[in-house]
Order: structure tokens, then sequence, then C-alpha cells
């Protein structure tokens, strides 16, 4: 998981880390675990410097959520200004997502409950999503980032997660 959020899939993971290792951005070593089997572990290179502006661009594999998942994990190579640009556009396309979402509520309402739920959970997935990505803009604006800790409120809104 990165940064509490959902799991990523393997067969977004694998092929992603099998793409990075053939250009050179990763390198992979198997290691020997207790019960013999073997595991592999990946470790960046110095060419992940050709990877860094590729997880910074606007295109439009950005836009799911477990490549913007991706993006974060890697914020700390970014420039202060790239990392803002790439939150910046995360935000605006949630805003939309949310906007659509609220269009269908309102036009395909009266299609019935689970439709109607359908879509509603898909939008609280995006307003969350929005809530984080606020989160991460205010890590970068205070400076939080820079000193590699987390803001207070972090803590007390995990807290609040798992009281639920």
């Amino acid at each position: 998981m990165i940064l509490g959020g959902d799991e990523l899939h393997n067969n977004l993971v694998y092929p992603s880390l099998h793409r990075f290792e053939v250009k050179g951005w990763v390198r992979r070593r198997a290691i020997s675990c207790t019960r013999g089997q073997r595991r592999h572990v990946y470790a960046l290179t110095a060419g992940r410097n050709e990877l860094v502006p590729r997880l910074s661009d606007d295109s439009p594999v950005a836009s799911s959520r477990d490549e913007f998942c991706l993006r974060v994990a890697f914020l700390s190579f970014l420039s202060s200004s790239v990392r803002e640009q790439v939150l910046a556009a995360r935000e605006d396309g949630l805003r939309r997502e949310i906007a659509h979402f609220e269009t269908i509520r309102e036009k395909l309402g009266g299609l019935g409950l689970y439709p109607d739920e359908a879509v509603r959970f898909l939008q609280d997935a995006s307003e969350a999503e929005a809530s984080w990505v606020r989160r991460l803009r205010q890590i970068e604006t205070s400076g939080a980032a820079k000193r590699g800790r987390r803001l207070d409120s972090g803590s007390s809104q995990r807290k609040q997660r798992e009281a639920r």
C-alpha cells in the first residue's frame, strides 16, 4: 500500500516494474526467504533520473487512481514546482469528475436505488481522493515535505478513520 491508500493491483505494479527494469530505472535481485522460496526486491538505479520527468508529465495515464498513487510515492524526487503541478492537475481532474457524477445523478436519479448508489459510491471515492490531494498540497505549502514530516492533523484523521 502506498501512503495508506488502496492496494495497488499486481496487474499494475509488476508490469510497471518490468518496464522500469528494461529501461534501466530499477534493478531487480532475488533473495531467499525462510521457507526456501525466492522473492524479488527492486531498487531504483541512477537511471531513475529518466523516470522522474515521466512521473510529472500530464499524460492521460496519470488520471487513474493507481497511476496517481504511484506518482505520489515518487513526489520527493520532483522539484516543488513540479510536485505542485502534479497535485494541481489531479485536483482539477477530480473536480471535473465529481461534477460529472453530480450531473449523472441529477439526470439519472429516477433509475432507482442501485444505480444511484453506484454513482454515489464513485463520487464519494473521488471526493475522498480530492480531500487527500488537498492534504498533500497543504503538506507542500507548509514546508513539511522539506522537513520530511507529516502534518499533525494526519494522526488525528487516522484516529478518526480507525474509530469508524
